[in-house]
């Protein structure tokens, strides 16, 4: 079961999806990377959690509380749990 604070991320995924690109994205860019986001943060969140023997939530409170946010850097395009930087022609790699 994914916490709750992880489900609800849509909303930044969808900022980090449209504004984290060089170039704006089509509207199926931003929806598939959001798709990609929420993939790759959920499947690092398990794998820690079975690696580490904890709860998937308190990896996932260990993972928002590591997190860094610096005023000198944009606040989007930098995410970790993309495989690759979305750009306006980009989509996905499917598994």
């Amino acid at each position: 079961m994914v916490p709750d604070f992880v489900g609800g991320i849509g909303g930044s995924a969808s900022m980090e999806a449209l504004f984290g690109p060089t170039r704006c994205p089509s509207p199926r860019g931003v929806l598939d990377g959001v798709t990609e986001l929420m993939r790759q943060l959920v499947d690092h969140l398990t794998d820690e959690a079975r690696r580490r023997g904890l709860p998937l939530r308190q990896v996932a409170y260990d993972t928002a509380a590591a997190a860094r946010v610096t005023p000198d850097q944009p606040p989007y395009g930098t995410s970790p749990f993309l495989t690759r930087p979305l750009t306006a022609t980009s989509r996905p790699v499917r598994r």
